[in-house]
């Protein structure tokens, strides 16, 4: 379904500017050329349909060409945060029984500490060829193309990685159906086409960026302008330089990006829509953004179980801040009590969601790639574990969430999963992670520790660094003596 999306897309606008990245710019006859082969050349190295591909590349053609591939030939596919380290890529892998990673060049001395936990796999690079296999340029230059492949819609094609509520992140489960189905109401609501020109600055294995930076133009034909990473000088002048459209980033980008100093003041006539979704938006930051930048932000409301959800498409945004907007075309929304039971509006309670666009099952890194839990109850609802109301207008507000997270730059961080990771150090006896405020008023995590025998706070840092993505690793290390004031999350 995906590939048809893209095939579409050549043929209609052969010659258009499907994917521009730094300097190189590709047409969507390119793209879909350019997966078409790369699914040829995956395929005759033996993946199979069905099988679990692993994707650690940053954004850039060749990683929307390796997701677009995989659906060509039926292969479900994980994309993994190029700042994952070795032991969390080795957990996902051998849950999911990858045998395929794609990886960045510049990865590949991650890839042989992978590789020296006795994971077994084929790792293919960028450009490189260092672990005895093609690389997927020469894949997609040299391999013939793959003829279609007949996989049900409905079979499981894409594992998003997510905080999970036990300490261990879970893999979201979701179909090409699904995605498709998100594509086109996120496009409908937002009224994204192929006039649009859309700067992708969020990763596309991020479920924000996946819906904004890849579905969305897979599915209007706009032209996406990637960042491989966010740079806020560099966000600045795409926006203005490329003619940026459609923009859309966490509210903590949206905070550096206004408290960036520069010789010109911002000028983008052309953009049309800012949205932000990942964290709450305040009426402070809100302001903040319109009176430096001459933004008006959108909240949007979502997450890698549902998709989006809502999306606050009000004419006059400033008298509805707060609000994540009304529920998306053929998405409905309830606010139930503690027994389950409907609440009027005005009510507050915890959110449930209903959407063809939902992700089907989810697992657990600790099971096996057939044991699969089943997301929504029998009549279709995901309870969300976030607290709202709906006003009388029909809008919903986010107002809390029922379980305890922290987030990090826009990202859910399960501290149950960070202090696990800390007290298997040799000299940790004891470990609490805590929400504090950076000197911008963002959520940073801060832990607090006490030791067994001397230990320097830099001593845990590293320790971290080199099993957890930089975005966990606590920002704070405080280490406090045995029988000391130890605080909790409530």
């Amino acid at each position: 379904m995906l590939f048809e999306l893209l095939e579409r897309q050549s043929l209609d606008r052969a010659s258009h500017a499907a994917v521009i990245c730094e300097d190189a710019s590709i047409t969507w006859r390119e793209l879909f050329e350019q997966a078409a082969r790369l699914a040829g050349g995956l395929r005759a190295w033996g993946v199979e349909e069905g099988e679990a591909v692993a994707v650690l590349l940053p954004n850039s053609p060749m990683l929307m060409a390796a997701m677009l591939a995989s659906a060509r030939i039926g292969a479900q596919v994980l994309p993994l945060g190029v700042d994952l380290k070795a032991p969390e890529v080795v957990s996902v892998l051998e849950a999911a029984q990858c045998r395929t990673l794609l990886a960045a060049d510049s990865l590949s001395d991650l890839v042989r500490q992978i590789l020296a936990s006795g994971v077994r796999f084929r790792a293919i690079q960028n450009s490189r060829e260092d672990f005895g296999m093609p690389s997927l340029a020469r894949l997609a230059a040299d391999s013939p193309i793959a003829g279609k492949q007949s996989s049900a819609s409905g079979a499981p094609f894409m594992q998003l990685l997510t905080s999970g509520t036990t300490g261990q992140p879970k893999r979201i489960v979701r179909t090409q159906a699904a995605l498709c189905a998100l594509a086109a109401a996120y496009c409908d609501a937002t009224s994204i086409s192929a006039d649009d020109r859309i700067l992708g600055a969020i990763p596309l294995y991020h479920g924000h960026g996946l819906c904004n930076g890849f579905l969305a133009p897979l599915y209007s034909g706009a032209t996406l302008i990637l960042q491989p990473a966010f740079d806020r000088r560099r966000t600045l002048r795409l926006l203005e330089d490329e003619r940026i459209t459609v923009f859309s980033a966490p509210p903590f980008m949206f905070s550096l990006l206004a408290g960036t100093l520069r010789r010109e003041p911002f000028a983008s006539p052309h953009l049309r829509l800012t949205i932000t979704a990942g964290a709450p938006l305040d009426r402070a930051a809100w302001h903040k953004v319109r009176d430096t930048l001459g933004i008006s932000l959108r909240q949007l409301y979502g997450a890698s179980e549902t998709g989006v959800v809502a999306i606050n498409m009000d004419a006059r945004p400033e008298e509805s801040i707060e609000s994540v907007g009304r529920p998306l075309s053929g998405v409905a929304v309830a606010i139930r009590d503690a027994a389950g039971r409907d609440l009027p509006a005005g009510a507050q309670g915890e959110i449930a969601v209903k959407s063809p666009a939902a992700a089907g099952w989810s697992a657990t890194l600790d099971a096996g790639p057939t044991e699969l839990k089943k997301l929504a109850d029998d009549q279709g609802w995901i309870l969300m574990a976030d607290e709202g109301r709906f006003d009388l207008e029909g809008r919903l507000y986010v107002t809390g969430r029922t379980s305890l997270f922290l987030n990090i730059a826009g990202r859910r961080v399960n501290p149950a999963q960070v202090e696990a990771v800390i007290l298997s150090h040799p000299k940790v006896q004891k470990v609490s992670i805590v929400p504090m405020a950076d000197a911008y008023g963002n959520q940073v995590a801060k832990a607090v520790v006490v030791c067994s025998g001397p230990c320097e706070p830099e001593e845990l840092v590293v320790f971290c660094r080199e099993r957890l993505a930089n975005y966990k690793v606590p920002r704070v290390m405080e280490i406090v003596k045995c029988g000391a004031s130890f605080p909790r999350l409530k």
